[in-house]
Protein backbone atom coordinates (compact mmCIF):
# COMPACT_ATOMS: atom_id res chain seq x y z
CA UNK A 1 0.00 0.00 0.00
CA UNK A 2 1.27 3.25 -0.74
CA UNK A 3 1.48 5.15 2.11
CA UNK A 4 0.02 8.65 1.28
CA UNK A 5 1.92 10.64 4.31
CA UNK A 6 5.04 9.56 2.20
CA UNK A 7 3.88 10.68 -0.87
CA UNK A 8 3.18 13.82 0.25
CA UNK A 9 6.67 14.20 1.16
CA UNK A 10 8.08 12.66 -1.56
CA UNK A 11 6.34 15.66 -3.52
CA UNK A 12 7.86 18.27 -1.42
CA UNK A 13 11.28 16.90 -2.38
CA UNK A 14 9.90 16.74 -5.93
CA UNK A 15 8.93 20.13 -6.28
CA UNK A 16 12.24 21.59 -4.78
CA UNK A 17 13.97 19.45 -6.66
CA UNK A 18 12.14 21.21 -9.86
CA UNK A 19 13.08 25.05 -8.72
CA UNK A 20 16.44 23.83 -8.44
CA UNK A 21 17.03 22.71 -11.68
CA UNK A 22 15.00 25.61 -12.72
CA UNK A 23 16.90 28.29 -11.42
CA UNK A 24 19.93 26.24 -12.66
CA UNK A 25 19.03 26.05 -16.26
CA UNK A 26 17.82 30.08 -15.95
CA UNK A 27 20.94 30.92 -14.96
CA UNK A 28 22.91 29.98 -17.16
CA UNK A 29 20.53 30.40 -20.02
CA UNK A 30 21.69 34.26 -18.75
CA UNK A 31 24.87 33.36 -19.04
CA UNK A 32 24.71 31.85 -22.67
CA UNK A 33 22.94 35.37 -23.49
CA UNK A 34 26.14 36.91 -22.07
CA UNK A 35 28.50 35.06 -23.69
CA UNK A 36 26.33 35.22 -27.14
CA UNK A 37 26.27 39.07 -26.68
CA UNK A 38 29.83 39.28 -25.95
CA UNK A 39 30.63 37.32 -28.97
CA UNK A 40 28.59 39.69 -31.33
CA UNK A 41 30.49 42.66 -29.88
CA UNK A 42 33.87 40.73 -30.16
CA UNK A 43 33.25 37.86 -32.55
CA UNK A 44 36.94 36.69 -31.46
CA UNK A 45 37.16 32.47 -31.35
CA UNK A 46 37.74 32.37 -27.70
CA UNK A 47 34.20 33.78 -27.68
CA UNK A 48 32.81 31.70 -29.92
CA UNK A 49 33.91 28.53 -27.50
CA UNK A 50 32.50 30.40 -24.93
CA UNK A 51 29.07 30.39 -26.68
CA UNK A 52 28.90 26.86 -27.90
CA UNK A 53 30.27 25.50 -24.12
CA UNK A 54 27.34 27.32 -22.75
CA UNK A 55 24.67 26.46 -25.63
CA UNK A 56 25.64 23.11 -24.67
CA UNK A 57 25.03 23.40 -20.81
CA UNK A 58 21.99 25.03 -21.21
CA UNK A 59 20.66 22.27 -23.40
CA UNK A 60 21.82 19.66 -21.11
CA UNK A 61 19.80 21.92 -18.20
CA UNK A 62 16.98 22.41 -19.74
CA UNK A 63 16.61 18.41 -20.97
CA UNK A 64 17.03 17.63 -17.62
CA UNK A 65 14.60 19.72 -16.13
CA UNK A 66 11.88 18.92 -18.43
CA UNK A 67 12.51 15.06 -17.76
CA UNK A 68 12.58 15.71 -14.06
CA UNK A 69 9.26 17.07 -14.61
CA UNK A 70 8.19 14.22 -15.97
CA UNK A 71 6.98 10.97 -14.31
CA UNK A 72 9.99 9.05 -15.75
CA UNK A 73 12.13 10.08 -12.59
CA UNK A 74 9.51 10.75 -10.20
CA UNK A 75 9.90 9.37 -6.36
CA UNK A 76 12.81 7.18 -7.41
CA UNK A 77 15.40 8.99 -9.28
CA UNK A 78 14.20 13.04 -8.85
CA UNK A 79 16.65 14.09 -5.67
CA UNK A 80 19.96 12.31 -7.74
CA UNK A 81 18.85 13.78 -10.76
CA UNK A 82 18.76 17.16 -9.15
CA UNK A 83 22.05 16.43 -7.26
CA UNK A 84 23.25 15.52 -10.82
CA UNK A 85 22.37 18.66 -12.76
CA UNK A 86 23.37 21.17 -9.97
CA UNK A 87 27.18 18.92 -9.91
CA UNK A 88 27.62 19.02 -13.55
CA UNK A 89 26.75 22.53 -13.61
CA UNK A 90 29.66 22.87 -10.23
CA UNK A 91 32.08 21.54 -12.31
CA UNK A 92 31.52 23.33 -15.75
CA UNK A 93 32.39 26.57 -14.33
CA UNK A 94 34.96 25.08 -12.25
CA UNK A 95 36.91 24.07 -15.90
CA UNK A 96 35.88 26.59 -17.72
CA UNK A 97 36.39 29.34 -14.84
CA UNK A 98 34.65 32.01 -16.56
CA UNK A 99 36.83 34.59 -14.05
CA UNK A 100 39.79 32.88 -14.42
CA UNK A 101 40.12 32.33 -11.09
CA UNK A 102 42.99 29.99 -9.57
CA UNK A 103 40.65 29.51 -6.16
CA UNK A 104 37.32 28.44 -8.18
CA UNK A 105 37.27 25.45 -6.79
CA UNK A 106 35.70 26.85 -3.51
CA UNK A 107 32.49 26.78 -5.80
CA UNK A 108 32.50 23.25 -4.50
CA UNK A 109 32.33 23.99 -1.09
CA UNK A 110 28.91 25.59 -1.62
CA UNK A 111 27.32 22.97 -3.69
CA UNK A 112 26.97 20.74 -0.50
CA UNK A 113 24.60 24.28 0.88
CA UNK A 114 22.17 23.99 -2.05
CA UNK A 115 21.97 20.68 -2.12
CA UNK A 116 20.67 20.30 1.45
CA UNK A 117 17.64 22.00 0.30
CA UNK A 118 16.46 19.03 -0.97
CA UNK A 119 15.97 17.53 2.36
CA UNK A 120 17.18 14.09 1.61
CA UNK A 121 19.95 13.14 3.78
CA UNK A 122 20.97 10.08 1.56
CA UNK A 123 21.81 12.42 -1.34
CA UNK A 124 22.81 14.92 0.24
CA UNK A 125 25.64 12.98 2.29
CA UNK A 126 26.31 11.15 -0.87
CA UNK A 127 26.89 14.14 -3.10
CA UNK A 128 28.31 16.40 -0.54
CA UNK A 129 31.40 14.06 0.28
CA UNK A 130 31.80 13.78 -3.91
CA UNK A 131 31.63 17.55 -4.44
CA UNK A 132 34.60 17.77 -1.07
CA UNK A 133 36.66 14.99 -3.23
CA UNK A 134 36.77 17.11 -6.23
CA UNK A 135 37.21 20.92 -4.48
CA UNK A 136 40.63 18.62 -2.34
CA UNK A 137 41.41 17.49 -5.91
CA UNK A 138 41.14 20.82 -7.79
CA UNK A 139 43.04 22.27 -4.92
CA UNK A 140 45.61 19.94 -4.82
CA UNK A 141 46.04 20.31 -8.37
CA UNK A 142 46.28 24.34 -7.93
CA UNK A 143 48.57 23.32 -5.27
CA UNK A 144 51.32 21.39 -7.38
CA UNK A 145 51.20 23.65 -10.13
CA UNK A 146 52.62 26.25 -6.65
CA UNK A 147 54.50 23.68 -4.95
CA UNK A 148 57.91 25.90 -5.44
CA UNK A 149 56.29 28.71 -3.75
CA UNK A 150 55.43 27.29 -1.02
CA UNK A 151 56.90 28.67 2.10
CA UNK A 152 58.29 26.14 5.02
CA UNK A 153 55.45 24.17 6.55
CA UNK A 154 52.99 25.12 3.58
CA UNK A 155 51.79 21.85 3.47
CA UNK A 156 50.49 21.51 6.90
CA UNK A 157 48.95 24.67 6.60
CA UNK A 158 47.27 24.07 3.52
CA UNK A 159 45.99 20.79 5.03
CA UNK A 160 44.78 22.51 8.38
CA UNK A 161 42.87 25.03 6.02
CA UNK A 162 41.33 22.54 3.84
CA UNK A 163 39.65 20.80 6.80
CA UNK A 164 38.07 23.89 8.34
CA UNK A 165 37.21 25.23 4.89
CA UNK A 166 35.01 21.46 4.47
CA UNK A 167 33.87 21.31 8.36
CA UNK A 168 32.28 24.79 8.15
CA UNK A 169 30.95 24.44 4.71
CA UNK A 170 29.33 20.77 6.21
CA UNK A 171 28.30 22.57 9.14
CA UNK A 172 26.59 25.43 7.30
CA UNK A 173 24.67 22.60 5.39
CA UNK A 174 23.67 20.53 7.99
CA UNK A 175 22.32 23.50 9.54
CA UNK A 176 20.30 24.31 6.61
CA UNK A 177 18.82 20.47 6.01
CA UNK A 178 18.11 21.17 9.78
CA UNK A 179 16.08 23.52 9.14
CA UNK A 180 14.49 22.85 5.27
CA UNK A 181 14.06 19.28 7.68
CA UNK A 182 11.35 21.07 10.70
CA UNK A 183 9.53 23.16 8.38
CA UNK A 184 8.79 19.88 6.33
CA UNK A 185 7.78 18.32 9.49
CA UNK A 186 5.82 20.96 11.01
CA UNK A 187 3.92 21.39 7.65
CA UNK A 188 3.29 17.67 6.54
CA UNK A 189 2.24 17.48 10.73
CA UNK A 190 -0.29 20.49 10.29
CA UNK A 191 -1.67 18.99 7.43
CA UNK A 192 -2.10 15.59 8.83
CA UNK A 193 -3.86 17.65 11.76
CA UNK A 194 -5.94 18.98 8.93
CA UNK A 195 -7.11 16.11 7.37
CA UNK A 196 -7.52 14.48 10.58
CA UNK A 197 -10.45 17.42 11.82
CA UNK A 198 -11.90 16.70 7.94
CA UNK A 199 -12.58 13.05 8.74
CA UNK A 200 -13.85 13.76 12.41
CA UNK A 201 -15.86 16.17 10.64
CA UNK A 202 -17.44 14.43 7.74
CA UNK A 203 -17.86 11.24 10.33
CA UNK A 204 -19.63 13.97 12.80
CA UNK A 205 -22.34 14.58 9.72
CA UNK A 206 -23.16 11.26 9.46
CA UNK A 207 -23.65 10.75 12.76
CA UNK A 208 -27.94 12.23 12.48
CA UNK A 209 -28.51 9.70 10.03
CA UNK A 210 -26.93 6.66 12.64
CA UNK A 211 -29.06 8.07 15.46
CA UNK A 212 -32.44 7.91 13.05
CA UNK A 213 -31.79 5.06 11.66
CA UNK A 214 -31.07 2.61 14.87
CA UNK A 215 -32.89 4.84 17.20
CA UNK A 216 -29.88 5.30 19.18
CA UNK A 217 -28.40 8.51 20.94
CA UNK A 218 -25.47 10.22 19.70
CA UNK A 219 -24.41 10.11 23.72
CA UNK A 220 -23.10 6.85 23.25
CA UNK A 221 -19.97 8.24 21.54
CA UNK A 222 -18.91 9.68 24.67
CA UNK A 223 -20.64 6.81 26.76
CA UNK A 224 -18.01 4.18 25.06
CA UNK A 225 -14.89 6.89 24.87
CA UNK A 226 -14.99 7.31 28.47
CA UNK A 227 -15.06 3.63 29.35
CA UNK A 228 -12.70 2.65 26.69
CA UNK A 229 -10.48 5.53 28.22
CA UNK A 230 -10.37 4.28 31.65
CA UNK A 231 -9.95 0.37 30.56
CA UNK A 232 -6.85 1.97 29.16
CA UNK A 233 -5.96 2.90 32.16
CA UNK A 234 -5.48 -0.16 33.64
CA UNK A 235 -2.94 -0.81 30.60
CA UNK A 236 0.37 2.06 30.74
CA UNK A 237 2.51 0.57 28.79
CA UNK A 238 0.11 1.18 25.23
CA UNK A 239 1.06 3.88 24.21
CA UNK A 240 -2.31 4.87 22.95
CA UNK A 241 -3.92 8.38 22.63
CA UNK A 242 -7.04 9.63 23.90
CA UNK A 243 -7.63 11.02 20.45
CA UNK A 244 -7.17 7.72 18.63
CA UNK A 245 -10.18 6.36 21.59
CA UNK A 246 -12.56 9.34 20.89
CA UNK A 247 -12.09 8.68 17.00
CA UNK A 248 -12.34 4.82 17.67
CA UNK A 249 -15.64 5.60 19.48
CA UNK A 250 -16.92 7.98 16.91
CA UNK A 251 -16.20 5.39 13.41
CA UNK A 252 -17.88 2.79 15.53
CA UNK A 253 -20.91 4.32 16.09
CA UNK A 254 -20.71 5.60 12.11
CA UNK A 255 -20.09 2.46 11.41
CA UNK A 256 -24.13 1.13 11.91
CA UNK A 257 -25.06 3.22 8.92
CA UNK A 258 -24.28 0.13 6.69
CA UNK A 259 -26.48 -2.10 8.12
CA UNK A 260 -30.48 -2.07 6.89
CA UNK A 261 -32.68 0.05 8.22
CA UNK A 262 -35.00 -3.31 9.48
CA UNK A 263 -32.32 -5.20 11.24
CA UNK A 264 -32.70 -2.52 14.37
CA UNK A 265 -36.06 -3.62 14.74
CA UNK A 266 -36.00 -7.03 14.05
CA UNK A 267 -36.72 -9.14 17.04
CA UNK A 268 -36.05 -12.54 15.65
CA UNK A 269 -32.59 -14.28 14.73
CA UNK A 270 -30.78 -12.74 12.07
CA UNK A 271 -30.62 -14.98 8.82
CA UNK A 272 -26.69 -15.92 7.43
CA UNK A 273 -27.00 -13.58 4.93
CA UNK A 274 -27.93 -10.66 7.11
CA UNK A 275 -25.33 -11.78 9.76
CA UNK A 276 -22.82 -11.34 6.89
CA UNK A 277 -24.09 -8.08 6.24
CA UNK A 278 -23.69 -6.95 9.46
CA UNK A 279 -20.27 -8.38 9.71
CA UNK A 280 -19.53 -5.75 7.05
CA UNK A 281 -19.41 -2.88 9.15
CA UNK A 282 -16.23 -4.29 10.48
CA UNK A 283 -14.48 -2.19 7.24
CA UNK A 284 -15.87 0.87 7.07
CA UNK A 285 -12.90 2.13 8.72
CA UNK A 286 -10.34 0.95 6.24
CA UNK A 287 -13.09 2.41 3.29
CA UNK A 288 -12.58 5.86 5.39
CA UNK A 289 -9.50 6.06 6.79
CA UNK A 290 -6.92 3.90 4.63
CA UNK A 291 -4.00 5.80 3.25
CA UNK A 292 -3.46 7.65 6.51
CA UNK A 293 -0.35 5.97 8.68
CA UNK A 294 -1.33 7.86 12.03
CA UNK A 295 -4.96 6.37 11.90
CA UNK A 296 -3.84 2.79 11.62
CA UNK A 297 -4.79 1.56 15.09
CA UNK A 298 -7.94 3.37 14.38
CA UNK A 299 -8.27 1.02 11.45
CA UNK A 300 -7.20 -2.26 12.92
CA UNK A 301 -9.41 -1.25 16.14
CA UNK A 302 -12.40 -1.11 13.86
CA UNK A 303 -11.63 -4.41 11.76
CA UNK A 304 -10.78 -6.83 14.44
CA UNK A 305 -13.12 -5.75 17.54
CA UNK A 306 -15.23 -8.56 17.35
CA UNK A 307 -12.56 -11.25 17.27
CA UNK A 308 -12.40 -13.40 20.39
CA UNK A 309 -10.11 -14.67 22.63
CA UNK A 310 -10.28 -17.95 21.63
CA UNK A 311 -10.48 -17.22 17.78
CA UNK A 312 -14.09 -17.84 17.51
CA UNK A 313 -14.72 -14.48 16.30
CA UNK A 314 -14.36 -12.80 12.78
CA UNK A 315 -13.82 -11.30 10.05
CA UNK A 316 -10.34 -13.45 10.47
CA UNK A 317 -10.53 -15.23 13.36
CA UNK A 318 -7.56 -13.69 15.08
CA UNK A 319 -6.57 -15.59 18.63
CA UNK A 320 -5.03 -14.37 21.78
CA UNK A 321 -2.36 -11.57 21.46
CA UNK A 322 -2.92 -11.41 18.04
CA UNK A 323 -5.81 -9.27 18.61
CA UNK A 324 -4.48 -5.25 18.66
CA UNK A 325 -4.85 -4.13 22.54
CA UNK A 326 -7.35 -0.98 21.49
CA UNK A 327 -9.49 -3.52 19.27
CA UNK A 328 -9.97 -5.80 22.33
CA UNK A 329 -11.22 -2.94 24.16
CA UNK A 330 -13.27 -1.55 21.86
CA UNK A 331 -14.77 -5.33 21.76
CA UNK A 332 -15.04 -5.87 25.79
CA UNK A 333 -16.85 -2.17 25.62
CA UNK A 334 -18.88 -2.71 23.09
CA UNK A 335 -20.40 -5.77 24.27
CA UNK A 336 -20.92 -4.30 28.13
CA UNK A 337 -22.45 -0.88 26.56
CA UNK A 338 -24.89 -3.04 24.73
CA UNK A 339 -25.64 -5.70 27.46
CA UNK A 340 -26.62 -2.77 29.68
CA UNK A 341 -28.62 -0.71 26.99
CA UNK A 342 -32.53 -2.07 26.01
CA UNK A 343 -33.25 -3.49 22.71
CA UNK A 344 -36.17 -4.41 20.94
CA UNK A 345 -35.71 -8.15 21.91
CA UNK A 346 -34.74 -8.16 25.53
CA UNK A 347 -34.39 -5.79 28.34
CA UNK A 348 -31.49 -4.02 29.16
CA UNK A 349 -29.15 -5.87 32.03
CA UNK A 350 -27.88 -3.97 35.28
CA UNK A 351 -24.39 -3.18 35.55
CA UNK A 352 -23.45 -6.33 37.87
CA UNK A 353 -25.72 -8.84 35.74
CA UNK A 354 -23.20 -7.70 32.88
CA UNK A 355 -20.41 -7.67 34.37
CA UNK A 356 -21.07 -11.22 35.87
CA UNK A 357 -21.53 -12.69 32.33
CA UNK A 358 -18.45 -11.05 30.34
CA UNK A 359 -16.41 -12.49 33.42
CA UNK A 360 -18.06 -16.14 32.72
CA UNK A 361 -16.57 -15.42 29.21
CA UNK A 362 -12.90 -14.80 30.23
CA UNK A 363 -10.17 -16.92 28.86
CA UNK A 364 -12.35 -17.76 25.93
CA UNK A 365 -14.25 -14.65 23.94
CA UNK A 366 -12.09 -12.09 25.91
CA UNK A 367 -8.36 -11.99 27.68
CA UNK A 368 -8.57 -12.37 31.56
CA UNK A 369 -6.81 -9.16 31.92
CA UNK A 370 -9.71 -7.15 29.89
CA UNK A 371 -11.78 -8.43 31.90
CA UNK A 372 -10.24 -7.09 35.33
CA UNK A 373 -9.82 -3.78 33.70
CA UNK A 374 -13.39 -3.42 32.97
CA UNK A 375 -14.79 -4.26 36.49
CA UNK A 376 -12.39 -1.55 37.71
CA UNK A 377 -13.35 1.17 34.68
CA UNK A 378 -16.94 0.84 35.97
CA UNK A 379 -15.77 1.00 39.94
CA UNK A 380 -17.30 -2.50 40.72
CA UNK A 381 -16.18 -4.97 43.29
CA UNK A 382 -16.48 -8.16 42.05
CA UNK A 383 -19.73 -10.09 42.54
CA UNK A 384 -20.35 -7.87 44.95
CA UNK A 385 -24.14 -7.68 43.99
CA UNK A 386 -24.08 -11.65 44.54
CA UNK A 387 -23.20 -10.98 48.02
CA UNK A 388 -25.96 -7.70 48.71
CA UNK A 389 -28.94 -10.14 47.15
CA UNK A 390 -28.14 -13.13 49.80
CA UNK A 391 -26.95 -11.53 52.58
CA UNK A 392 -30.18 -11.90 53.98
CA UNK A 393 -29.89 -15.73 54.18
CA UNK A 394 -26.53 -15.51 56.19
CA UNK A 395 -26.88 -16.65 59.49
Amino acid sequence: MQVRMDRESADISIRLGNRLILWMSLLISLQFFVELARWAVNQTNYSVVSVLSFGVCVLIHWVFYLLHRSSLFQYMFSEHVTAFCCFSLFIFVAVYNPLDYSQLSLVFLLYPIIISLLDNKKVFFLWSFLSYGVYSFFSFFTLLSSAAALPAGGMANWLVSQAFDILGSFAASLVILTHISTIKNGYLEKNKEKKKAHIVNMLYALVPIVERKSQRTSKEIEQMSLLMKRIMKQFPEEDVQDWEIQLISLVHYVSRIKWPDYVFEKQEKLTNYEYKVVQEHCFIGQELLMGYPSLERVIEAIVWHHERFDGSGYPHQLKGSAIPHPAQILGIAESFVAMTTPRVYRNALTPEEALMELRSMAGTAYDKRMVDALEKAVQLQPYAWVREKTAHLVG
